[in-house]
């Protein structure tokens, strides 16, 4: 739960700062880490066997969000690839600021909790579960902490 939590804040301060950036590119590249973070927060949610099932089971079983989420990155894409160049030396810039290795420490850990949760720190379930969350957790803590981080230094 406190991951969903965490990848909805970091969204939602991703779309401030893209709303709070004159620069088009900025505002794209910090669109696209938004729809990021969304993208992981759809992946981890799960209505099954909650209150919300009625509501959003359908939704999750025809895979309706993946549509919507696609169509979102395909029109992010195709804004970016216009200024490509222009973006890319934006992308650089921010992967070496704090902000960026905060990002890139976060999806390190989210990569590695699912590497865990197919059992390749260890054989026993019980710890290769535990390995995953753990390692979830602070992925997207990291992740959080990156999209404060550009935010306050956005104002």
């Amino acid at each position: 739960m406190s991951q969903n939590i965490y990848l909805l804040c970091a969204s939602v301060l991703y779309f401030v700062a893209a709303r709070r950036t004159l620069d088009p590119m900025s505002r794209v590249f910090w669109l696209a880490l938004c729809m990021l973070c969304l993208s992981v927060l759809l992946r981890e949610m799960d209505p099954r066997n909650t209150n919300m099932e009625f509501l959003f089971g359908p939704i999750f079983e025809l895979r309706l969000h993946y549509v919507f989420l696609g169509v979102i990155w395909l029109a992010l894409l195709v804004v970016a690839w216009t200024q490509r160049n222009q973006l890319f030396k934006a992308v650089w810039q921010w992967l070496i600021s704090l902000s960026g290795i905060l990002m890139l420490l976060g999806v390190f850990l989210y990569v590695g909790g699912d590497i865990a949760e197919k059992k390749f720190f260890s054989g026993n379930y019980e710890v290769s579960e535990m390995i995953e969350e753990s390692m979830e957790l602070f992925g997207t803590l990291f992740i959080f902490f990156s999209a404060y981080v550009v935010l306050r230094r956005r104002r």
